[in-house]
């Protein structure tokens, strides 16, 4: 239902309801602005609902030696587990070892302990039931007790270590939601923004088209509405032409219990292939994900290929000898979409983009956010307002 507000002037407009119009937002109204959140549909009811629920502390950063991105995962990580703590778990993961490249038991042992040294608030200002304790290499037999269907052929052992997750997703993003109107952001779910409102070649507002038109007025607006951003982004400036692709992203929910009561990162035999992770949402289901294939159909009806499906059933059972999982175990498929690096890649764009249509003759004030990653999705907003900012 479309809800009424009395103000229609902001110090910013943000059109989309996903983890990063709403990490904006909040943001925004923390630093003291008047901001208006607009979402067409329900409250984080697209890719944010489809997100796997593991807030990332960025370790797979440390291999690339990415180390401002993995401090950056560690920060924003340490928020939600602050600020919602009461949505968060902490999760053993275990990553079988190889003895081939990084999944050597040796080069992982010494990225558990860069990662201890570099990782020495990652407690700070937590409750003591989501501490996080250091990581560490166990041995193959220990492996095998922890996860007893693991593949046993040229195991060194398996790197072990500690994430926050969310298996209520949700409750979180409506605890977020509340924590954004209690800092004062106004927010209007079911309401469409479908035109951008032009001054002297300046964005001075939006109108949300319902049962009658109404329009909001403000400085800014930040167009970050996910899957349709680009869309959205050529409809407000013209002269904006789409530069990236949309992949579509699935996990699943299985009606069988984990193959280990520790989370599992798991990748099948065999030159490229990619890892996916299983984890107990309880003792009877299992979370499994995330797989990723191109795009088809509409972005309303977003479906995954059967053939997809059963791809992936069959690179859980090669990743874990004796699982033997069935396509009638899934009981629960999410789907979403995330940008790939250009309109012709396959590839999932690493890093989020900020675009300022008024540097490139668009409308002055007009910006379109990018997001990628939900673990930084407060650090992206940062980088969106101080781009954006006055």
């Amino acid at each position: 239902m479309f809800q009424e507000t009395a103000q229609s002037n902001f110090d910013l407009i943000v059109i989309g309801g996903g983890i990063h119009g709403l990490m904006v937002a909040t943001l925004a109204a923390e630093k003291g602005q008047n901001a208006l959140l607009i979402e067409k549909g329900a409250m984080g009811s697209a890719v944010s609902s489809a997100w796997f629920g593991i807030l990332h502390g960025g370790l797979r950063y440390l291999q690339n030696l990415e180390l401002l991105r993995y401090r950056e995962s560690l920060r924003d990580r340490r928020w939600f587990m602050q600020n919602v703590p009461e949505h968060v778990s902490i999760m053993p993961f275990l990553l079988p070892l190889y003895g081939k490249g990084l999944k050597r038991a040796s080069v992982f042992r010494l990225a558990l302990q860069i990662d201890a040294l570099m990782s020495w608030d990652r407690n700070r200002a937590t409750l003591p039931v989501l501490t996080l304790p250091k990581g560490r290499v166990i041995d193959p037999n220990d492996t095998k007790t922890a996860f007893p269907m693991v593949r046993p052929e040229g195991l060194e052992g398996a790197g072990l270590w500690h994430e926050a997750v969310s298996v209520d997703l949700a409750g979180l993003f409506a605890a977020l939601v509340d924590q954004a109107k209690a800092k004062g952001v106004t927010i209007i779910a079911h309401c469409e923004a479908t035109e951008l409102l032009v001054q002297n070649g300046k964005a001075v507002g939006v109108a949300c088209a319902k049962a009658a038109q109404q329009q909001f007025f403000a400085p800014t607006v930040i167009n970050s509405t996910g899957p349709w951003v680009e869309t959205l982004a050529a409809r407000f400036d013209p002269k904006y032409r789409p530069q990236h692709g949309l992949s579509l992203a699935f996990n699943l929910v299985l009606n069988r219990p984990a193959p280990s009561s520790c989370a599992v990162s798991v990748t099948p035999p065999g030159p490229d292939r990619d890892m996916m992770f299983l984890y107990p949402l309880d003792d009877k289901t299992c979370f499994a994900g995330t797989g990723y294939t191109p795009l088809q159909g509409d972005l309303g009806s977003l479906k995954l290929p059967s053939n997809t499906l059963t791809d992936f059933i069959d690179a859980i059972n090669a990743a874990i000898p004796g699982y033997n999982l069935t396509p009638g175990e899934v009981s629960f498929q999410t789907c979403g979409v995330l940008p790939t690096k250009n309109i012709n890649s396959t590839a999932l764009l690493e890093r989020g983009r900020i675009v300022d249509h008024g540097l490139d003759q668009g409308p002055k004030g007009l910006f379109t956010q990018i997001g990628t990653k939900f673990t930084t999705a407060r650090s992206a907003a940062a980088r969106a307002l101080s781009i954006a900012g006055p």
